[in-house]
């Protein structure tokens, strides 16, 4: 029986936004995920006053920018006005709303758990196809704990501002909140979500948190340069915690949409208060937000045929060009050595033109067939290098099976062939423009069949004919191995 499956849910609607930690939460790391440089406050900022409450005070007002209702401090203590923090945050971004009742401040341990040692993080949720392509990289906790905050869409704000925090850097880093709680005030994350046409895939996940984190990274940027001078900007701090992260990792990819969210937001509409169209006519792919552009996804039809065969399943996700691009950054930097090189991550991805993920499961085990179609023929040859490149880093190719050219034969023959750690995998070729990248166990291999014309592919498992020993006895090139975070 054929089947074109609809797009099922990997990512939910956003619930919580900001600085949270990435092993902390199903959200992204923040822009100050990493330490902020201490700075000294700037004049301008003035010394906070403080109730007997922990209340900051202001004078009653009801314009944008002011505020009849202090905002309290809980929990402990900061060394700036957070009132007037707010009214500043409200005058950049052009609102008018109700301030938050309270923002608690919190320690490490109490913001990150008492947690030492590594960890890792998912990009996607598809942990056999992430482990194949090298994105489940361990990450020292170390990396991802500085200081940091987090808004939920109820109200509450939340801010660990690091120990011996200066007015500066507490100041921006709450400019960057308060801008989560002016956007959820505003309803902004709802409209947002309801105005992708793709809502719920991984990649629509980088989108919707492109576009309010790098709302908040150019509002907290504006505040800096506006109120702090000699405080690190929102992108200065977004980029340095992206730079700390490894390429190729999951977190890496949690972490870009501070960088490409900002620079699209800035790109196309300036400053923050101009932003505000965003949210109804919002980019729909990665693509759209890594190149700031509005070129449409190419046409890719995927059938799946898995009649009378034991595999269950179909096409389960896109995962976009932003996720294409850091997985190809695992990609050995000798790789890209010669003519016949892997091209850099970037340049391999940016021919992106649509993908679909298919999920197949047989006995409780998940297998991954992941279709790329790409704008131009130079474009899926570039690409298939740098992912054989990658593949190569990860396990070992089969003896025989020759390395990629261009251009490849339209066959479902897959060409070559790798055995990886708890996996296997091929990449096939059905049509000029497409690729497909299959992971899985050695049956799962032997029991597809890929067949594609421009546009249209076929992928189809035939569980009753596969054998499980066809290639077991294969001889093997050991690849380099693939540095890892400690």
């Amino acid at each position: 029986m054929r089947r074109a499956l609809a797009a099922v849910a990997v990512a939910t609607l956003l619930a919580l936004a900001g600085c949270t930690a990435p092993f902390a939460t199903d959200e992204p790391s923040s822009t100050s995920g990493a330490p902020a440089t201490d700075r000294a406050a700037t004049p301008s900022e003035p010394a906070p006053t403080t109730t007997g409450s922990g209340a900051s005070t202001t004078a009653s007002a009801s314009a944008v920018g002011e505020t009849r209702s202090p905002v309290a401090v809980r929990g402990g203590a900061l060394p700036v006005n957070a009132t007037r923090v707010f009214e500043r945050v409200e005058r950049i971004m052009g609102a008018n709303v109700t301030a938050p009742a309270s923002v608690r401040v919190t320690n490490a341990s109490a913001f990150y758990g008492n947690g030492s040692g590594s960890t890792t993080a998912s990009a996607s949720g598809h942990g056999r196809l992430e482990r194949a392509l090298g994105l489940a990289q361990a990450v020292n906790r170390s990396r991802v704990a500085g200081p940091n905050g987090a808004t939920v869409s109820y109200g509450t704000v939340a801010i660990y501002p690091g120990e011996n925090a200066t007015a500066a850097r507490a100041s921006t880093l709450l400019a960057h909140e308060f801008a989560h709680y002016v956007q959820f005030r505003q309803g902004r994350a709802t409209a947002l979500a309801g105005n992708l046409s793709r809502p719920r895939t991984t990649d629509a996940w980088f989108v919707r948190r492109a576009v309010v984190e790098g709302v908040a990274v150019a509002v907290e940027t504006a505040y800096a340069r506006r109120y702090a001078p000699t405080a690190e900007t929102g992108i200065e701090r977004s980029e340095r915690a992206l730079d700390r992260l490894p390429a190729g990792s999951a977190f890496r990819y949690r972490q870009l949409p501070y960088v490409a969210g900002y620079r699209y937001v800035t790109a196309r509409y300036g400053t923050p208060a101009n932003a505000t169209g965003i949210y109804g006519d919002p980019p729909q792919t990665s693509e759209q937000v890594l190149h700031a552009t509005r070129d449409a996804p190419v046409a890719l039809d995927v059938t799946v045929d898995d009649d009378e065969s034991a595999y269950r399943g179909g096409v389960a996700d896109r995962l976009g060009e932003a996720y294409l691009r850091v997985a190809l950054a695992n990609a050995p930097r000798n790789a890209t050595d010669g003519p016949e090189a892997a091209p850099t991550a970037g340049t391999a991805a940016a021919g992106w033109g649509e993908d679909a993920l298919v999920v197949l499961r047989k006995d409780g085990t998940a297998n991954h067939a992941w279709i790329l179609r790409f704008d131009t023929v130079r474009d899926v040859t570039e690409a298939e290098r740098a992912l054989a490149a990658v593949l190569d880093a990860r396990g070992d190719r089969a003896r025989g099976e020759r390395p990629p050219a261009d251009p490849i034969p339209s066959t479902s023959t897959p060409t070559p062939r790798w055995r990886l750690p708890n996996s296997h995998a091929t990449l096939h070729r059905p049509a000029n423009r497409t690729l497909v990248l299959a992971v899985g166990s050695l049956a799962f291999l032997a029991d597809l069949a890929v067949t594609g014309t421009p546009g249209a592919v076929m992928v189809a498992v035939d569980g009753a004919n596969g054998t499980t020993t066809a290639d077991a006895n294969a001889t093997v090139v050991p690849g380099p191995t693939l540095p890892r975070a400690s």
